[in-house]
């Protein structure tokens, strides 16, 4: 779900996956209509009402209470660095995400008892997470992506670690 983001449908693109567009009112309007599909992507938008399980998720920049993984504190972490990354995590395989610029990014609570897990850290704060648990993989990215909201928000989608970031999540939701 997405107002329109030229870098996330261009990394769709290069997967072999149908792809189905509804902006944040279409959805607000129907969220039943996200049900049958087995992946949603939320693009700056964290609606109240989800899909129901066992809908994958993959969230960019979710903000406020109904982020999927806790959200700590009430702002944005300023000029953050990924200093860390689970290397291990099937979603985060083979990435370098060492030199990426990024504006600014919610910081996560993961819940290791909820099957929640950071995947990439600035420093000891969570800005990649994840979450395995009741039939329902997600993965929540912190900071948003270019758009005419955000303009300078990362450049993330201009690295060739982004779109193997997305065949990675989407094959890690395929294969749970």
């Amino acid at each position: 779900m997405t107002a329109g983001n030229r870098f996330l449908e261009g990394a769709l693109l290069t997967l072999d996956v149908e792809t189905i567009k509804l902006t944040p009112e279409e959805y607000a309007a129907n969220p039943t209509s996200a049900d049958p599909v087995s992946v949603v992507i939320f693009d700056d938008v964290t609606p109240a009402n989800l899909p129901s399980a066992p809908t994958d998720l993959l969230f960019f920049h979710p903000t406020g209470r109904n982020s999927p993984i806790k959200i700590r504190g009430d702002g944005d972490l300023p000029g953050p660095r990924i200093t860390a990354v689970d290397e291990q995590h099937p979603v985060m395989k083979n990435l370098d995400l060492s030199n990426v610029q990024i504006t600014s990014s919610v910081v996560f609570s993961p819940e290791p008892a909820r099957g929640e897990a950071a995947v990439a850290l600035s420093v000891r704060d969570a800005i990649m997470a994840v979450r395995n648990q009741g039939g329902r993989q997600i993965v929540v990215v912190g900071f948003a992506l270019p758009s005419s909201a955000h303009p300078d928000a990362t450049d993330f989608p201009l690295r060739v670690s982004f779109p193997l970031f997305v065949a990675n999540t989407l094959t890690w939701f395929a294969a749970e």
